[in-house]
């Protein structure tokens, strides 16, 4: 089976351990916060927290937007950065091709 580059949130102290899309912390990678090249070449991880960070101001700045100051958001990678390193990870290429039909 083929497998592709991609960068996970890892527990600094916890190795396998991930930010989960839903629940928390994971183990499983199908279940992480993943970040991939549309391409399938290794994605380099400054370039990805900028993304990263580019995101959560953008949807930070809608929220405010649409809802005022006190706008409640839960994706905040400037806080999962403190607890976390973007590692590389493998995934198969079925959660590759979720994540680009998922962009």
């Amino acid at each position: 089976m083929k497998t592709y580059p991609a960068l996970a949130f890892e527990h600094k102290d916890e190795s396998g351990v991930y930010i989960g899309e839903f629940d928390g912390w994971c183990q499983a990678l199908d279940e992480a916060i993943l970040f991939a090249n549309k391409d399938g070449s290794k994605p380099d991880k400054k370039i990805a927290k900028e993304i990263f960070l580019r995101e959560e101001k953008n949807l930070s700045d809608i929220l405010k937007e649409r809802y005022g100051e006190d706008a409640i958001q839960n994706y905040r990678p400037s806080e999962w950065f403190k607890t976390c390193n973007l590692v590389d990870v493998e995934i198969s290429e079925e959660k590759f091709k979720e994540l680009l039909n998922n962009d």
